[in-house]
């Protein structure tokens, strides 16, 4: 599925209203600009589905605070409660409801959901701020903020970003119906506390709408809405971007950007696998940093003197994803952004961090925070660290970690490079970082496709890089193990949100 949407809605509107009432301000503030072209597009999927309501026929209003008695009817919708509370008739005290809410504001204040800002009043046309909707949408989620609580209802957006129904779209410090909608939508795809289920799964089980409706409005998504469909990609990087089969390797000697453009590797299958359609360029040479491809080559891999950047005639790229090689400086790394920026101005970049870098210690890791202010930052390389060090466990694993189930072992000098399960999380953690989509249930049937590449073969991989002083590795096994993935997934999600380069 897409990014997690749905549920936010109803939570942001919520939580917004309290916020106002009592003064508080959020802490997660993102751009002011508004632009409603995303939020209109939510809010009609959201009406076809009967959890969003215009104004009018043909209005959203999506540039106006929702109300506390909008945020409350939201809330009562995603918790699939709205039959029982409009047939039941529960009664509250307050005299400022609208007669069309009563039933929703009799059932939240019957199953303590929410209270009023006197005994009489509930303040129904108060705004709604962005810390009473967030609160709203993380309960239907089952998340409490009582007792024992999973959050504090004053400050719900550390859990709101983990369970991804914030995104850089919603502005919390100027919560509009616009930004109650983009909520509500990500909290679709959010998974329920403590059921192995998505929140639309569960309003689909509840009666809501039925999966038919939900996945022609997904399905529409896919085709429309991701950031990575019709983009041109280009990996420069060398070994540790290719060895894994994150895109195919090339031979040192193959120069030509025509023979380098259409890599199938698995950054690409992912991308397919989603239906979406990118053109990947793979610009990656063994043993090479960056100064040897944009400066002079002095890797002593047989190319010494050539002049890589000369070879690539079309310099035109939406994403250019970076990852230098071996513990030098990253001094020439604004050179390489212009080079590409100079072909088009808005490209984006994307800096890999390798897993040697924390194996060996890089003194450039602490540089990573300054890099953050340029380019996107994917460290694929703690998450294999921290599993393989046991700093992390794997949830749900039968499998056991050690570094030769990330690491080849080849020979006494060439033990350090990844392996194609190293690869795929490689490939999936770049996607999840530039998409925001989760990482939790994504393909990886391709990672063992020989039908696919002749290099997506894991015995053939085996026999050729695990041959030193004996070497096994159980990669394989942990690929077929559906716990064991998923927990690698999880773990992924977990550590694109918490950005632990910013400590290093």
């Amino acid at each position: 599925m897409k990014k997690i949407v749905c549920l936010t809605i109803t939570a942001i509107l919520i939580f917004n209203s309290v916020l106002s009432v009592l003064g508080a301000k959020p802490d997660y503030e993102v751009a002011s600009v508004r632009d409603y072209s995303t939020a209109e597009k939510y809010a009609t999927k959201l009406k076809t589905l009967g959890l969003f309501k215009g104004v009018s026929d043909v209005e959203f209003d999506l540039g106006r605070a929702p109300t506390r008695t909008e945020a409350v009817v939201m809330l009562i919708r995603f918790l699939g409660k709205e039959s029982e509370a409009v047939d039941a008739k529960y009664t509250h005290p307050f005299k400022d409801v609208p007669q069309w809410a009563d039933a929703y504001i009799g059932y939240a204040y019957k199953h303590n959901l929410t209270n009023g800002i006197s005994d009489i009043e509930f303040g129904s046309d108060i705004s709604a701020g962005a810390n009473m909707y967030l609160t709203f949408v993380l309960r239907a989620l089952g998340y409490s903020d009582k007792d024992g609580a999973d959050f504090k209802w004053d400050n719900p957006y550390e859990l709101s970003n983990t369970v991804k129904i914030l995104d850089e779209t919603v502005n919390t410090s100027d919560f509009l119906r616009a930004d109650a909608v983009i909520v509500s939508y990500n909290a679709l795809n959010a998974k329920v506390k403590n059921e192995d289920v998505l929140l639309s799964e569960k309003l689909i089980k509840n009666g809501a709408f039925t999966e038919e409706e939900y996945m022609t409005v997904s399905e529409n998504d896919k085709n429309t809405l991701n950031v990575l469909d019709g983009k041109k990609i280009i990996f420069v990087g060398n070994s540790y971007t290719y060895y894994g089969r994150a895109v195919i390797v090339k031979s040192q000697k193959i120069l030509t950007q025509q023979e380098r453009s259409k890599d199938r590797g698995f950054f690409y299958q992912l991308c397919k696998s989603k239906g979406i359609d990118v053109s990947v360029t793979n610009w990656t040479f063994g043993g090479h940093t960056l100064e040897d491809m944009f400066i002079e080559c002095k890797a002593n891999r047989g190319c010494d003197g050539v002049d890589h950047k000369s070879y690539l005639t079309d310099r035109n790229f939406d994403y250019v994803v970076i990852q230098q090689g071996k513990d030098v400086p990253l001094n020439n790394l604004d050179m390489v952004m212009n080079f590409f920026r100079d072909a088009n101005p808005d490209v984006k970049f994307v800096f890999l961090v390798q897993s040697q870098a924390h194996i060996a210690q890089y003194s450039w890791l602490p540089e990573i925070k300054d890099v953050e202010k340029k380019a996107i930052i994917v460290d694929w390389g703690k998450v294999v660290y921290d599993i393989m060090m046991g700093n992390v466990s794997v949830p749900g694993a039968k499998e056991s970690y050690n570094k030769n189930s990330f690491i080849i072992s080849k020979s006494a000098k060439d033990g350090y490079h990844p392996n194609m399960l190293t690869g795929y999380i490689t490939a999936l953690m770049t996607y999840c970082t530039i998409t925001g989509d989760s990482a939790v249930g994504m393909d990886y049937s391709f990672c063992n496709d020989p039908t696919i590449h002749k290099g997506f073969d894991f015995a053939e991989f085996i026999s050729t890089q695990y041959i030193y002083d004996g070497a096994t590795t159980n990669f394989p096994e942990i690929f077929a193990s559906p716990s064991d993935m998923n927990g690698i997934q999880q773990i992924i999600d977990k550590y694109i949100l918490e950005k632990h380069y910013l400590n290093y």
